[in-house]
């Protein structure tokens, strides 16, 4: 059966295999729409829970002003961790503001790395303590735009961190926050959604769906026998081939290939983990 683009098993904190934002003009913005980054959720009574995964909440804000500089947004989505506001989200699903819309944050944010897709290019801005991004996807017909305040990441998050030396001698050591062996009752927003004796498989609502810019179709999470150990994420775009190859190679070093005229398969291995990133041109 043919397969479109697939990774198996790991990739941990894909944006750290992409170089840093070019001349960001102004300061990172001290929060979003009147809330400081780090605030308490109980600071706006407007706030309204929308659904929640582990201990990230995500909210909508009654009477939210659903334009940005006279564009139509479609949502508007706030995240808080442990009760901090950590990250915002706003989409829109009209493409002939997008122009207008790069044009104005270029203005304000200064020159960004453009990452050009196949789908749609990403604008990113990069600070130390904080990032966004502006991401159009013509499969999906709409843009997202994504503010991040780093300092507020989950510590699991922060514990989960290798550099990249240590990455290319052992492997990942597990895959957002969640290590290799770990007991899916342990795991906080665990979804099940089917499985077979020993073996189960999961998601987690509200997962981030993308490697760095890429867009994912979903994230699997497999247990055997109740340990973690094996994660699969398909991505939509086969544009998106190149780059993400480029991007693991520098990471991880050069893989194991085997190539046809249509299909691509590369391998990392070290003695406790490894990655398969597959390519199909058939499908």
């Amino acid at each position: 059966m043919a397969r479109p683009v697939a990774i198996a098993l790991v990739f941990l904190l894909a944006a750290a295999a992409f170089p840093p934002a070019a001349d960001p003009a102004a300061g990172p913005p001290a929060g979003f729409r009147g809330i400081p980054w780090g605030a308490p959720a109980t600071l706006r009574e407007d706030l309204v829970p929308a659904f929640s995964h582990g201990e990230e909440t995500f909210y909508r804000r009654t009477g939210e002003k659903r334009t940005l500089g006279g564009m139509a947004l479609s949502d508007v989505l706030y995240s808080f961790y442990k009760g901090s506001f950590v990250s915002a989200k706003m989409v829109l699903d009209d493409f002939d503001d997008v122009s207008r819309l790069e044009k104005a944050y270029v203005a304000k944010y200064g020159r960004p790395r453009i990452l050009r897709r196949s789908g749609g290019d990403v604008y990113v801005w990069s600070w130390p303590e904080m990032e966004i991004m502006l991401r159009h996807d013509k499969r999906a017909g709409r843009v997202d735009v994504d503010y991040t305040y780093l300092p507020g990441m989950p510590k699991s998050a922060k514990e989960g961190f290798q550099s990249d030396e240590d990455m290319r001698r052992r492997g990942p050591l597990g895959f957002r926050g969640v290590k290799w062996g770990q007991s899916a009752q342990s795991v906080p927003g665990l979804e099940f959604l089917f499985g077979e004796e020993d073996v189960k498989y999961y998601r987690r609502p509200g997962d981030k769906l993308s490697l760095g810019a890429v867009r994912l179709k979903e994230i699997l999470y497999f247990f055997y026998k109740d340990r973690f150990y094996y994660v699969s994420m398909p991505v939509l775009g086969q544009g998106d081939f190149g780059p993400l190859s480029a991007a693991y190679k520098k990471k991880y070093g050069p893989p194991s290939e085997s190539v046809t005229l249509l299909n691509r398969n590369y391998v990392w291995s070290w003695p406790d983990a490894q990655i398969v990133f597959d390519h199909d041109e058939t499908d």
